[in-house]
């Protein structure tokens, strides 16, 4: 009895280990380094180095995870696919809205995903307000 029990406590143990390093493999990493300032979401970012982490949820949906220069998470929310992958390498594609540049699409030699773009006027409205009146800093 003691043998089954150790032997299923062991293959247990087994699958715990394969499914964490089969989620593991299921993120998508990109170093980018973005020269000038951009929106995500509702949050403005200045130009800089970040590391974008893309992975699967089970809606479907991929959860987005960004980190700046010093490993901080900047930013996180979901990405919706749109099926435009890259050709070769991952792909970050922006739209200009009120001459700001939007995060709009990232796109992986997989697959391609839509980036929510939440109401940028009203971040650039405060980033403006921010740098006239010093408010905030």
């Amino acid at each position: 009895m003691k043998k089954v029990i150790l032997t299923l406590s062991f293959l247990s143990l087994a699958l715990v280990f394969v499914g964490t390093s089969a989620n593991a493999q299921l993120a998508t990493k990109i170093d980018a380094d973005i020269p000038f300032d951009f929106v995500v979401g509702d949050k403005a970012f200045a130009a800089g180095k970040y590391v974008i982490r893309l992975r699967r949820t089970p809606s479907g949906a991929e959860h987005l995870e960004m980190r700046d220069s010093k490993n901080r998470v900047v930013y996180d929310a979901f990405a919706m696919p749109n099926g435009d992958p890259a050709d070769k390498k991952p792909e970050l594609i922006f739209d200009r809205s009120a001459g700001q540049a939007v995060l709009a699409k990232i796109r992986t030699e997989d697959k391609g995903f839509s980036v929510a773009v939440e109401k940028p006027a009203t971040v650039i409205a405060a980033k403006e307000k921010k740098k006239t009146t010093g408010i905030g800093n």
